[in-house]
């Protein structure tokens, strides 16, 4: 993939064997996980990876995040709400800006209405929380929230016949 400004834009595909299918490589997910607390990263990572249908990346700050997605394609974004360097709404105007349209999950340890408001008017958001932290299940909703962004955001590349990405940058050109 080849971004406007013409550098090369990379799409996260776990390492497979040769004798794997290729259409078992399309169906991974790539997440790119955005958070301050190392811990949380890690453990959140750990799960999200343990089924083979995930591979995630981890940013720890929206500048880090920023600069892997002028190289990096991912399917979702998670991110927490709050950030030294700004806030996830920072890095979805950021996306939508470009025109990739990819969906963003929202997972915070408490919710905060108004960031909520201003992302819902870019679109292609969730949120969950993470005070499942404390459940004997404790990312589930998460790994389903991401797995139902990921579903659609596919379907609108079947649909189109065209990377999301792409669409958006072409019809912005025109």
């Amino acid at each position: 993939m080849v971004t406007n400004n013409g550098s090369e834009l990379l799409h996260i595909t776990p390492p497979f064997s040769g004798t794997e299918a290729t259409a078992e490589k399309a169906s991974r997910i790539s997440v790119l996980y955005v958070d301050e607390t190392p811990n949380i990263l890690d453990i959140v990572c750990r799960y999200l990876e343990r089924s083979g249908e995930m591979m995630v990346d981890t940013s720890f700050s929206i500048e880090d995040a920023i600069n892997k997605m002028r190289y990096i394609s991912y399917d979702v974004i998670v991110t927490d709400y709050n950030f030294e360097d700004g806030s996830a709404n920072t890095l979805l105007k950021y996306t939508r800006e470009k025109g990739d349209r990819i969906p963003f999950v929202y997972f915070a340890l408490f919710r905060m209405e108004d960031l909520e408001e201003e992302a819902m008017r870019y679109g292609g958001v969730t949120f969950t929380g993470k005070s499942a932290l404390y459940s004997r299940s404790p990312f589930s909703d998460l790994e389903q929230a991401i797995k139902k962004m990921a579903l659609a955001y596919h379907e609108e590349v079947d649909i189109t016949g065209e990377d999301p990405v792409h669409m958006a940058q072409r019809e912005s050109s025109s």
